[in-house]
């Protein structure tokens, strides 16, 4: 049925080549993303991954609900559950972002993305700078 339309309607195909590769990318991403030796480099990633998602969206990414408990995460991550809540632990330590259950506040979206990006290997996933506003991008 989807074959039968998208042949009928060339913007359907377009719009489905296009939501499929950001599918592939995605999980492309996170497959990389298991490489990452550090936790807090892992949970950050996710953080400022989803907060761009949110940008991409239109929608607020500097105070977010998630949409996965700490086991989810963890789980996505790779993790056990107590990685994911010592590393949220040490970004809120370092005043990175405050959270309280599912809710998310990023209050340094810079040092955010510093966490993020302090993988050890350079060649795993990152959150592509694209997805940042340019306001976050000239803030840091």
């Amino acid at each position: 049925m989807l074959h039968r339309l998208s042949s009928i309607n060339g913007g359907v195909a377009r719009f489905l080549r296009k939501a499929l590769g950001k599918e592939l990318k995605r999980n492309r991403e996170a497959r990389l993303q298991l490489a990452v030796p550090r936790a807090d480099s892992r949970v950050a990633s996710f953080l400022a991954w989803y907060a761009g998602t949110l940008i991409e969206r239109r929608q607020s990414a500097a105070r977010f609900r998630l949409p996965m408990s700490r086991v989810e995460i963890a789980n996505h991550l790779g993790l056990a559950v107590e990685s994911v809540s010592r590393a949220l632990a040490e970004l809120r330590a370092e005043g990175i972002l405050e959270a309280s259950g599912r809710e998310i506040e990023i209050l340094d979206s810079c040092r955010l993305w510093e966490v993020a990006c302090s993988m050890q290997f350079r060649r795993a996933a990152r959150v592509p700078a694209r997805r940042l506003s340019p306001d976050v991008i000239a803030a840091c």
